[in-house]
C-alpha cells in the first residue's frame, strides 16, 4: 500500500484505446492501476500509468481459465476493483458469482447486459415502451 485512500484497480483488455484512456484517468486521480490482457503487446502494458501487467488466457477460448487468472492476478497485485473494459464485460456479468467477496465490481444483471448488447432487442424493447426509434 502506498498511502492512497483508494483501492487499486485491475483493468482487463489492455490492448484497446478505451482501456488506455481509463488507465491514465484513474492514475491521474490517485488510483493505482494494474492491467491484464491475453497479448503481451497490449498497449496498456506500456503506459507509464500502469503499475503491473498480467498475461491472461484468451477469454474467448478459455472463459473459466480467464476468470480464474483475473482473480489470481488481482490477488497477487492487491487490486480490489475489477474494471472489465471490453467484450469480457458479458463474461463477468455471467460469472460474477465466481468472484471473491473482496473483489469490487459494478456490473449489470446478465439479462440486462444481453439486452443492451443487442441493438435489435434494444429497439424492440424501446418500441414496446412507446419510444420511437
Amino acid at each position: 500500500m502506498d498511502g492512497s485512500p483508494y483501492p487499486a484497480a485491475f483493468i482487463t483488455y489492455g490492448w484497446c484505446r478505451s482501456c488506455y484512456a481509463a488507465i491514465r484517468s484513474l492514475s491521474n486521480n490517485g488510483i493505482r492501476v494494474h492491467v491484464g490482457d491475453a497479448s503481451g503487446l497490449a498497449m496498456g502494458r506500456f503506459s507509464r500509468h500502469t503499475i503491473s501487467f498480467s498475461r491472461l488466457p484468451d477469454f474467448f477460448r478459455s472463459p473459466n481459465d480467464y476468470v480464474t487468472a483475473v482473480v489470481a492476478a488481482m490477488g497477487k497485485t492487491g487490486a480490489r476493483v475489477l474494471l472489465p473494459s471490453h467484450e469480457d464485460v458479458g463474461l463477468f456479468c455471467k460469472q460474477l458469482h465466481r468472484l471473491p467477496k473482496w473483489v469490487l465490481c459494478a456490473l449489470p444483471d446478465p439479462d440486462a447486459y444481453d439486452l443492451v448488447n443487442d441493438k435489435r432487442r434494444v429497439v424492440e424493447y424501446a418500441e414496446g415502451l412507446g419510444i420511437d426509434s
